[in-house]
Parts: structure tokens; C-alpha cells; sequence
């Protein structure tokens, strides 16, 4: 559980007594972390975050990061990422170097989880609206395809893992004679899906090609 800024005697009773994601938001310290964080306090510190927070919180959002990016959409932010600043993902950009294995059963609840971003953290959440609307536009604007529930008016929060797996080209049935030139292409599209630069699409190849056209 994540509370920079606690002391040990309050982060010990954290892990001893909390046991779902509604007793971690409603934790002294927890609710509005992001807000503290980026208005110079720490997450697990007893400043109380305020409405004139997230003003600051959000300007900062959008005149101080080079780049926003959601967790959710990992993969999608990978490859937003190297679409404005250049470069070739590599598969390494897509793993995870730290899967998490054991989940208290409150913390499974992605219904629930949803339910509390907007109830319980109410400034966390309006901060992550922000950061999703700054997402969403860059999106665009670079040329990808955006997932349908990123431009729904927001009610609750987006479920853990909702990104979709980066699309594939469907390859083919083999076919003889005249088809085999038809079918190399279709296996040399299946190595380039696999690939790291696959998983961001046209627009991403369209984009890694941009300095080489421009020159």
C-alpha cells in the first residue's frame, strides 16, 4: 500500500487493520494523494487536500509534464510516448517488471474500486478526469485510434486492465501458385504485429517514419 509520508506507528496500523480498497481511500493521509504529490506534500502526509490543490495540481498537469500518459492504457502510452519524442518501442517497454500476485479480496473488486475513486476521493478522481482529457487529445492529435470508453463523459473510473491487447492483423490460409507472393506479405504483417513497433499500429509507424520524410 502505497503512503509515503506516514509515520511508521500510523503506517503499521495501516497494514494491520486495513483490508479492502474502501478502508486504504477512507485510511487518514490516503485521499487525495495525487493532488498532494503535485502540490509539493507527500502522499501519506496529514495535509488535508483542497479544492485550491487541484487548481494548482491541475495547472501543474498541463504547464509542467512533457508527457501524460494512463496506466490503464499502458501500452497505449508506450507507444503515445515514442510517437511525440521519437525513437522505436522495444518490447521491453510493454512488460511488466512487477506483476502483482496476491490481492486482499476487497482489492479484486474492480466494480468497487470504481465506485470509490469518485465517492471516497473525489479530488483524486476530478485530477485523473483532467489527465484523461490531456490524454485523450494528444491521442488525436498524433493520429491513434481511441478506445471507445476514453471518450465517454466520465462517471467512474476506468477499470484496471481495460486496455485492450495492441490489434493484429489476422494472417491467412496458406495458398499455393499465384497466392504464395499474397502470403509472404501476410506473414512479413504478422512478424511486424509481434513486433514492438506492431503494437502501436499504423500510427506509430507512420510517425516513426515522420524524421525520414522530413529529411
Amino acid at each position: 500500500m502505497h503512503a509515503d509520508g506516514m509515520s511508521k506507528t500510523r503506517k503499521r496500523r495501516l497494514h494491520e487493520t486495513v483490508t479492502s480498497v474502501t478502508e486504504y481511500t477512507r485510511f487518514p493521509g490516503i485521499a487525495g494523494c495525487q493532488v498532494k504529490m503535485l502540490t509539493g506534500f507527500r502522499c501519506g502526509s496529514d495535509h488535508i487536500a483542497t479544492t485550491s490543490n487541484l487548481a494548482v495540481a491541475t495547472d501543474r498537469l498541463h504547464t509542467a509534464f512533457a508527457f501524460v500518459g494512463l496506466t490503464d492504457y499502458f501500452n497505449l502510452s508506450v507507444c503515445l510516448f515514442h510517437a511525440m519524442f521519437g525513437g522505436t518501442p522495444r518490447a521491453l517497454s510493454f512488460a511488466n517488471y512487477r506483476p502483482t500476485e496476491k490481492f486482499a479480496p476487497g482489492y479484486a473488486q474492480e466494480d468497487a474500486l470504481q465506485a470509490v475513486s469518485f465517492n471516497d476521493d473525489p479530488l483524486d478522481a476530478a485530477l485523473y478526469e483532467e489527465a484523461r482529457t490531456v490524454f485523450v487529445a494528444r491521442l488525436q492529435q498524433y493520429g491513434f485510434d481511441v478506445p471507445a470508453e476514453l471518450l465517454l463523459p466520465a462517471t467512474r473510473g476506468v477499470s484496471p486492465g481495460a486496455e485492450p491487447a495492441p490489434p493484429r492483423p489476422s494472417g491467412a490460409a496458406p495458398w499455393a501458385g499465384p497466392f504464395a507472393v499474397a502470403l509472404s506479405a501476410l506473414l512479413l504483417l504478422l512478424l511486424y504485429a509481434l513486433s514492438p513497433v506492431g503494437r502501436c499500429g499504423r500510427s506509430m509507424f507512420r510517425f516513426s517514419l515522420g524524421p525520414l520524410v522530413r529529411w
